[in-house]
């Protein structure tokens, strides 16, 4: 009896949180939080761009208890088969893994990957004894259960990965609200709109829109001001050019043309500004790529504090990361993260990284960053 009671009173309620980073879905991070944690949880992984991901779910466990995270279905953590991780109320409990799809051909019918991520801890249940080899019982005597380790269960979220743009060009559908391909997008009409005036309808023509549909845009904004219906006219040439077509050659051909060349050098400016940012991006994820893969590598994570020291951490740096990161993996991925927000851009390199491995005497490491 006492026995029960003290196991009852160990065990505690928890939730298992999925997330996926907004850039990048295929970046995957799971956290197991005291269920009195997750609300706060929840608005610090918003705020580094976790947003997306499954409810929490709910499950019952114990102070130290580890768990294992796999993946069925189609998808597959890209790194290691699984990763494990130990539940502490009182420190980060998580597990960072970066995943992708298993077979890129299959379910053709969805515009996504999908598969499960599912969570199992090694506990002790009760199982009732089997009869004797005989098969003889004393009568009306039950079976006694017995507590037998056994692998359960905890856990069972769904997983979604977008799907990469088909190879092949299609001729580009608008949906009813106009997202927007690369710079040009909706805020850009927005901006057209409100610097054009009656010139609006030769800007039309030049971009092949036919007298017609012209009539059409100005009936169907009879009653709204010149900037809607200057929009309406972008929206109406989008929809129908072609995603393999140029659109910013067209649009800036097409304003200067018209007398407003000035117009046309925004377009310009607009889409080396988002050049720029999807190459950071890009930039970005694929260090954040690298960190997490160099992390799940065992002879890089056992000695991290000797590769923090060749990143140029400091000591205090190193204490900071100990104490708020409970394993060595996080640990060993945090210092890939200060080193990088202690350095500038052109510094963060894959080659210098690579350098610095090497320095360290991980060779085989860092000729596995460029494969």
């Amino acid at each position: 009896m006492a026995t029960l009671l003290e196991e009852s009173m160990s065990r505690c309620s928890v939730n298992f949180i999925l997330r996926q980073k907004n850039d990048d879905p295929n970046d995957v991070v799971v956290y197991c939080v005291s269920s009195n944690k997750v609300d706060r949880i929840l608005r610090k992984l918003n705020e580094d761009g976790f947003e997306e991901g499954p409810p929490p779910c709910s499950a019952v466990t114990k102070e130290g208890q580890f768990f294992q995270v796999q993946f069925r279905g189609n998808l597959k953590n890209e790194y290691e088969e699984s990763i494990k991780f130990v539940f502490n109320s009182q420190l980060k409990s998580r597990a960072m893994m970066y995943v992708g799809e298993i077979d890129k051909f299959a379910q053709k019918s969805l515009d996504c990957y999908k598969g499960f991520a599912q969570i199992f801890a090694n506990e002790m249940v009760d199982e009732t004894a089997k009869e004797s080899e005989e098969g003889v019982k004393k009568k009306n005597q039950q079976n006694a259960p017995e507590k037998v380790l056994k692998v359960v269960m905890k856990c069972e979220m769904l997983v979604t990965i977008p799907k990469p743009e088909p190879e092949t060009t299609k001729p580009y559908r608008a949906p009813v609200t106009y997202k927007g391909q690369g710079p040009i997008d909706a805020a850009l009409f927005h901006s057209l709109a409100a610097d054009l005036g009656d010139e609006w309808k030769q800007l039309a023509q030049r971009l092949n829109i036919k007298s017609m549909r012209i009539q059409a845009i100005m009936r169907n904004n009879v009653n709204a001001d010149n900037e809607q219906t200057i929009f309406d006219m972008f929206l109406t040439w989008a929809k129908k050019v072609p995603r393999s077509m140029d659109k910013v050659s067209i649009l800036c051909a097409a304003l200067v043309a018209i007398g407003r060349a000035d117009l046309a050098e925004d377009v310009r400016d607009r889409q080396e500004d988002f050049k720029a940012n999807r190459m950071e991006k890009t930039r970005e994820s694929t260090l954040r790529k690298t960190f997490l893969k160099i992390s799940q590598n065992s002879n890089v994570v056992s000695d991290w504090k000797f590769l923090a020291r060749n990143l140029g951490l400091s000591e205090n740096d190193i204490l900071e990361i100990e104490e708020d990161f409970p394993s060595a993996r996080d640990q060993c991925f945090q210092s890939f993260v200060k080193w990088k927000e202690n350095n500038s851009d052109n510094n963060c390199t894959i080659s210098a990284l690579a350098d610095i491995l090497r320095k360290c005497r991980y060779h085989r490491v860092a000729d596995q960053l460029y494969a």
